[in-house]
């Protein structure tokens, strides 16, 4: 009998590959099924978090498998489906006590972000766009333009 009762289902995206000077990602994804816990995270451990990283939800997930961080190895961090919803796990402890070994993973739902400087607009035909100090304004064409310090 396996006391971690509910199945997730985790996806592990492999790690980049040197391409020349670059990096470039695989796109390989391989999927398996884990049986865990999924409990309430209390909010204790938010102060453990990777600088950087911006979250909208945490949980914490008990489990008798293997689990993969984005500290571990430089690889990618699993990613766990949580009602159909992408949760990356962000630390991991080994509880090895020779009772009821397991995994105690925090994992995070990440806030989106396009990463692109562009923002979309639908400006009026006749519009004008100024800027201050060292700031300024590029035309990309394509009615793209970047605006910098």
């Amino acid at each position: 009998m396996n006391i971690f009762r509910r199945p997730f289902t985790l996806r592990n995206k492999q790690p980049p590959k040197r391409v020349g000077p670059r990096f470039q990602e695989t796109g390989v994804v391989t999927e398996s099924t884990i049986f865990a816990s999924l409990q309430p995270n209390d909010g204790k451990e938010m102060h453990s978090l990777p600088e950087g990283r911006r979250f909208s939800e945490f949980y914490n997930l008990y489990t008798d498998s293997p689990l993969n961080t984005v500290v571990v190895g430089g690889s990618n961090p699993d990613v766990v489906l949580v009602d159909g919803v992408e949760f990356e796990i962000v630390k991991v402890e080994n509880w090895a006590n020779n009772i009821i070994n397991h995994y105690k993973a925090l994992i995070a739902r990440p806030i989106e972000s396009s990463g692109s400087p562009f923002v979309p607009v639908d400006p009026p035909t006749d519009f004008r766009i100024t800027a201050a100090g060292n700031a300024r304004i590029t035309s990309l064409g394509n009615d793209r333009i970047v605006a910098s310090a």
